[in-house]
């Protein structure tokens, strides 16, 4: 396969192992896996042979941080643990070393309160840490605390994301929160592991491909503002009420509208 000529030099979002992952040649990806344990060499193995540049591995894991079977080695493309929740902190004391290089991020669902206070115990640790505000039901109490902790508490502290996203870009004209999830279609696009395309994570998951392989890509694929993405959606501007009067337009871009507070 020759090298795709993808638009605006987007990252590919590919699993692993898979057909689609195999047949990459010369691109930029992220790697999405379920795979546990010594997984990484096969992977950097992997993007030896084939040219590739792997921005980051993407772990998804039914397990607790505590009960994660990890080896990381001492280098390799930073690391994001997405698992349902932290385990006994006692237990993750004792992985403390491991997880606290800059390589690691782990990231839960904000629907748990508990999860909001684990990232909050995991970053004043030193451990890289987040909270997945992109998508899916959010406990916006415990939220709301987790960002005031974030933004405002003068302690020592490892990155809260996606706050200190937030932080970093606020200048931005907008800024999408989706970014660091991987769920922005102006930085990347999603492979099946067939290799069918897709602009996001939403579109993967409902089959709404706009290319059925990646050398079929071309400098005219649409962008996210093109087909309308939830993000920044001008949809959402059309009557004088909830995001056209919202101050927090500028990072939600519409995101949440269905969770407006009454």
């Amino acid at each position: 396969m020759g090298r795709p000529m993808l638009p605006e030099a987007r990252t590919l979002v590919c699993p692993f192992p898979s057909t689609a992952f195999c047949e990459l040649r010369d691109v930029s990806v992220v790697v999405r896996t379920t795979e546990s344990g010594d997984f990484l060499p096969s992977i950097a193995s992997a993007a030896r042979r084939q040219s590739l540049n792997v921005e980051a591995v993407w772990m998804h894991s039914s397990d607790s941080v505590s009960d994660l079977t990890l080896s990381l080695g001492e280098d390799g493309p930073p690391v994001v643990i997405e698992t349902t929740r932290l385990g006994p902190v006692a237990e993750v004391l004792t992985r403390l070393d491991e997880l606290r290089t800059a390589r690691v991020n782990i990231l839960v669902s904000p629907a748990i309160r508990e999860n909001c206070v684990a990232v909050q115990i995991l970053a004043s640790l030193g451990v890289n840490a987040a909270i997945g505000l992109h998508s899916g039901p959010v406990d916006w109490d415990a939220c709301t605390d987790l960002a005031y902790y974030a933004f405002y508490s003068r302690t020592r502290k490892a990155a809260i994301e996606p706050f200190t996203f937030m932080a970093k870009n606020y200048r931005r004209k907008c800024v999408d929160i989706g970014e660091p999830f991987l769920d922005s279609p102006r930085r990347y696009l999603h492979l099946s592991p067939e290799g069918k395309v897709a602009l996001t994570p939403a579109h993967l998951s409902r089959g709404g491909f706009l290319s059925e392989t990646v050398g079929s890509i071309s400098e005219s694929t649409p962008t996210g503002e093109d087909v309308g993405d939830a993000s920044h959606s001008l949809a959402h501007l059309l009557e004088f009420d909830g995001c056209s009067v919202c101050q927090g337009w500028r990072l939600c871009g519409g995101r949440f509208a269905g969770e407006r507070a009454g």
